[in-house]
């Protein structure tokens, strides 16, 4: 965050015009498409091989974004007859952008680590900072930011909460590295491996090393495998001359044919972890990651339970159980050649005796070798690994030679395939499906895997789009509406959720505290987002983050304006004061209002978002009176505060329940929550919302029991005759309470109600499956609508937000649309 008049002096052009100097820089775009919010951004137009990005400048100066780096005069001469721009005329965008994200890292004095190499940045990045997030605030690359502009829009991230950046760099040419290094300035540093990748644009090995531990060359410690040290100690010593070299490997130790346990050996210790992935490939990127987070003095008891829930970033080779007994190896992120190879392995490793393996590959857009030399590279990996099947996608394969040996057929799309008569014939599989972003393999994906697939909850977008719209409907045209994404959507889902809605053009969005903001922040979330219980110690993240606070008293508000004072930079969030009018919980009363009105109006620079309440009984009508009452304070209070205050201010009161009950009171903005997941608490329009959300599970195991055995913890479950027990995949761990235990309530197999029997477990639960035709892996309904959620809640007597948010994190969010 910075000033248009720093870009300027960061740049040194000359041709420029500054209408507003003194305007704030927040947000970096270059791509027309992600500009959701233009306050603070300021747009690069790259100009390459992908297009000339000065031809979105109107489209963009429409929604009213005012500041600009551009390298077109032509264009110059365009915002200068438009007025009220800031724009700066350079030679080259490219690096004017890398030299005002280099000047934002060099303000910070972090430790920040830098990871290079041919494969496994991106995976090791991931791993790292889930094995030492609990002890740092991480600032790191979203998802595969890794290239000239990636990297910059990663650093551009960087802020004063931060206590640790990792960032990866990727390049595919030589020269390239120099720029990503002034941009990371990496004080520690990761080597993950040296292979084929992009190798095209090098002439040898060597070179290609050379060029990747650049990144290193003031590092003070530097991380690789003793294996890669060792094939490459003299160029990576010679040209790594102030890092502390600091190499690792696996020493393995069988312990019975189906277990193998691990030993690091690493700063002169050998520590024993049991890994959850042990393919070659995995081992790698595991290593340099643990011994990273050693280095950073992360206990190895403390790395050891978190290896457990390590979990591969999304869309990297995610393993998925199929039908017919296949398994589906989905890899349909990145498509080069190196990383066929490593997927190739990884599925190999999952491949069972007598099982084939089916490659399904598009286009390798990636590569700039020829269709033929890719082929022959193909071939070449299809004796490598057996491969039974190849079935490939695109032009690039339309004409082959060396392909024909193999069982190979070609596809225009992935819809061809999907309608082709070999698309449901391969049973007892291994099916890896790899390829380019824009043929849309994930079609395939889904058709191959297994419809019921362990315990997760199933959000269908498209039903959430329709309860959005009705509560649009039910409002007047000049009402916003505030979408509460709070505790994970309500047990949904956090960023998922907040993309659909930022697509569908909700105004604000509305999060318990600074974390799940920030969680949005970096997500890419664009919209306003106010926080509705800031944590003292959080505030500076909010200004960081772009966080609108809730101020509900004078020790909250005195604190933010201090704070205020202190920032020498940056644009600062408004605030929304929060009014006592009834709810006692959080607020000002009518007589401090006197005293606030004062502090505002001294303190200028805070500026005023909104002013609301919060009604106690909106769902209830035998409290109409009070919810009018705490209406009628809150207009009192605010016609006040408009007569006094030195400044506009946009007012809101109604959750859900009350949008549909107190019609005159909708003002600026109505606070959508539960409304939107599909409950309608009134039960008025129930039949105008359609369920969300659907929680789901696998039965495990079935077993035959006599009468009088008993099942489960402290016997508690008696059988009374001989019955079949199911024993299903989810337990209180999962959000699937202990009150549902001994019958309490029942749960849907083959449209047929199983009761609860005996106590629910932490992952596990028994039902009684006597009566239904049942088979071990059978799905498991645990709630698919508002009625089923509705008997949850009163068997557990609470209600359905409880039900909802209790879903466990560790239950998996299947989002979906029709």
């Amino acid at each position: 965050m910075t000033s248009f008049s720093k870009i300027f002096s960061i740049l040194h052009s000359e041709q420029v015009e500054l209408s507003f100097p003194d305007s704030k820089v927040v947000q970096l775009f270059y791509d027309s498409r992600l500009v959701a919010n233009v306050d603070g951004g300021l747009f690069f137009a790259f100009s390459g091989n992908k297009g000339d990005g000065h031809r979105f400048i109107p489209q963009l100066a429409q929604k009213g974004l005012t500041q600009w780096i551009i390298s077109d005069p032509i264009w110059a001469e365009w915002l200068r007859n438009r007025g009220g721009q800031n724009w700066i005329l350079v030679e080259d965008v490219l690096s004017g952008f890398q030299t005002i994200t280099s000047n934002h890292r060099s303000q910070y004095t972090l430790p920040v680590i830098g990871i290079t190499g041919s494969n496994g940045k991106t995976i090791v990045k991931e791993w790292l900072a889930q094995l030492i997030g609990s002890d740092y605030f991480i600032c790191k690359s979203p998802k595969s930011f890794n290239s000239q502009i990636g990297v910059g829009l990663s650093v551009w991230n960087l802020s004063k909460g931060h206590t640790l950046g990792i960032f990866e760099a990727g390049i595919s040419h030589t020269g390239e590295m120099e720029n990503l290094r002034n941009m990371i300035l990496p004080n520690l540093g990761i080597l993950t491996s040296l292979g084929p990748a992009h190798e095209e644009g090098f002439n040898s090995l060597e070179e290609k090393l050379k060029e990747k531990i650049s990144l290193f060359s003031e590092t003070k410690d530097l991380i690789l495998s003793d294996a890669l040290f060792a094939r490459f100690s003299d160029s990576i010593s010679g040209s790594c001359k102030q890092a502390n070299i600091l190499t690792w490997k696996w020493e393995k130790e069988v312990l019975s044919i189906d277990n193998a346990g691990f030993f690091l050996h690493f700063k002169g210790t050998k520590i024993k972890f049991q890994l959850p992935y042990v393919d070659d490939a995995s081992l790698e990127n595991l290593g340099n990651s643990i011994s990273m987070a050693l280095h950073l003095n992360v206990e190895s008891v403390a790395i050891q339970s978190r290896l457990s829930m390590l979990s591969l970033p999304e869309m990297r080779l995610s393993l998925k159980e199929g039908s017919n007994g296949n398994v589906i190896v989905d890899d349909t992120y990145t498509n080069d050649l190196a990383g066929l190879a490593a997927a190739l392995q990884f599925a190999n490793l999952q491949r069972k005796a007598g099982q084939t393996l089916v490659l399904v590959l598009s286009n390798l857009e990636e590569s700039i070798l020829t269709d033929s030399e890719i082929q022959n590279e193909i071939g070449s990996l299809s004796v490598s690994f057996e491969i039974n099947n190849l079935l490939t996608i695109g032009s690039q394969f339309e004409k082959t030679n060396s392909l024909e040996p193999w069982n190979h057929l070609n596809f225009k799309n992935s819809e061809d395939l999907l309608n082709s008569k070999i698309y449901n014939s391969f049973k007892d599989s291994v099916i890896l499906v790899k390829g380019a972003r824009r043929f849309g393999l994930e079609i395939l994906v889904k058709a191959w895997q297994k419809k019921v697939h362990g315990t997760h909850l199933e959000i269908n977008l498209d039903a959430m789009v329709n309860n959005l719209n009705f509560y649009k409907s039910q409002l007047p045209a000049n009402t916003g509406i505030m979408a509460m994404v709070k505790a994970m959507s309500y047990g949904s889902g956090g960023e998922e959720i907040a993309r659909i809605l930022e697509y569908h053009h909700v105004n604000y969005l509305a999060v318990a505290y600074a974390d799940e903001g920030i969680k949005l922040r970096e997500a890419g979330i664009k919209l306003p987002i106010l926080v509705l219980n800031p944590m003292p110690e959080a505030l500076q993240s909010l200004i960081d983050y772009n966080l609108e606070p809730e101020i509900y008293g004078f020790r909250i508000l005195n604190l933010w304006i201090e704070l205020v004072k202190s920032q020498t930079e940056g644009p600062i969030p408004p605030i929304h004061i929060k009014l006592e009018t009834g709810m006692h919980r959080l607020g000002f009363f009518e007589k401090e209002i006197d005293l606030l009105i004062e502090i505002l109006n001294q303190n200028p620079t805070i500026k005023l978002a909104t002013v609301f309440s919060h009604l106690a009984g909106a769902d209830d009508q035998n409290l109409d009176a009070y919810s009018l009452k705490q209406i009628e304070i809150f207009e009192t209070v605010c016609q006040k505060l408009k007569e006094k205050l030195k400044q506009n201010f946009k007012k809101h009161i109604l959750n859900s329940a009350g949008i549909l009950r107190f019609q005159q009171a909708t003002y600026d903005f109505v606070r959508l929550g539960i409304g939107l997941y599909g409950v309608e608490v009134n039960s008025w329009f129930q039949n105008q919302l359609e369920p969300v959300s659907k929680f789901k599970t696998t039965i495990s195991q079935i077993k035959t029991l006599n009468a009088n055995e008993t099942v489960g913890y402290g016997r508690k479950g008696k059988l009374l005759k001989d019955s079949k027990i199911a024993t299903i995949a989810i337990g209180y761990a999962d959000g699937f309470r202990r009150e549902f235990s001994q019958g309490a309530v029942q749960v849907k197999i083959n449209n047929q109600w199983a009761p609860v029997v005996g106590n629910v477990c932490m992952d596990m639960t028994m039902v009684d499956v006597t009566e239904i035709a049942a088979e071990e892996g059978d799905e498991v309904v645990i709630f698919e609508d508002i009625e089923s959620l509705m008997k949850l809640a009163k068997a557990a007597n609470t209600i359905p937000y409880e039900i909802l948010t209790g879903i466990g994190q560790r239950v998996k969010r299947i989002f979906f649309r029709l």
